[in-house]
């Protein structure tokens, strides 16, 4: 699974949509919404999210 959402997920997102040109903001790039979307998805693969915390199996 984790390669499906690799913690470097957000860089190759980032280079994806630029073409790896230069740029000024990451804002200018991928909203916050994206970037807490793409990290909440790899806290649940990577078994780190708030409700796997604090249930562990």
């Amino acid at each position: 699974m984790n390669r499906v959402a690799p913690p470097d997920a957000i860089l190759r997102e980032v280079w994806e949509r630029t073409g790896d040109r230069p740029f000024e903001r990451i804002d200018d790039v991928i909203t916050l919404a994206e970037l807490q979307d793409i990290s909440e998805r790899y806290k649940q693969v990577a078994g780190f999210s708030r409700g796997r915390l604090a249930d562990p199996v």
